[in-house]
């Protein structure tokens, strides 16, 4: 079997509780990791760097698509994976991204049953299904100021077995709120 070759990509915006973890979760499974900060004023970039990020800036436009969109730019690899800074994803997920990478049905974006906890219980939100890898060549793209998503793809896949597994707190999910009802959602 080939090697694909992946991209990580992230966007961040003040995400030093959590930036650390994601990327040497993933380290291991990607190629490139591609962080997009929007301004942070805490150590989101400090972090990043030395975990293995390359770590580009474009401000904060107040438009979560626009600014996937950025970071996908900077994307090399063959393949793309999405995570946001306060994620993981389980091991078994990462360790199946080659296979399915080499899919010979046409899937182009594979999509991720998401287990979100909330001051550490599991919200009924499930599964959740998150896009999150598709290839690099596409023109897939990113729509939709809040609760983005991507659009350009034909066949989609979504195996179950595997989660991103989402972890806040209630201090966090009222922080975002916020960020979300001054956006319009």
């Amino acid at each position: 079997m080939k090697h694909t070759t992946i991209s990580l990509c992230m966007i961040t915006l003040n995400e030093e509780e959590f930036i650390g973890r994601s990327i040497r979760n993933a380290k291991p499974y990607v190629d490139e990791i591609i962080v997009l900060d929007g301004g942070s004023t805490d150590r989101t970039v400090q972090i990043a760097k030395p975990a293995g990020a390359q770590v580009f800036h474009a401000k904060w436009p107040a438009d979560f698509a626009k600014q996937r969109n950025r970071s996908l730019k900077y994307a090399t690899k063959d393949w793309i994976l999405v995570m946001d800074a306060d994620e993981f994803y389980e091991k078994s997920l990462l360790e199946k991204l080659q296979t399915w990478s080499q899919n010979t049905i046409g899937v182009d974006m594979f999509a991720f049953p998401r287990k979100n906890y909330l001051d550490g219980k599991q919200t009924d939100a499930y599964p959740d299904r998150q896009m999150r890898f598709f290839p690099n060549y596409r023109g897939i793209k990113y729509v939709n100021k809040v609760h983005e998503k991507p659009v350009g793809y034909e066949l989609i896949a979504s195996p179950m077995k595997s989660h991103i597994i989402h972890k806040k707190t209630s201090l966090r999910q009222q922080r975002q709120n916020a960020l979300y009802k001054t956006l319009g959602a």
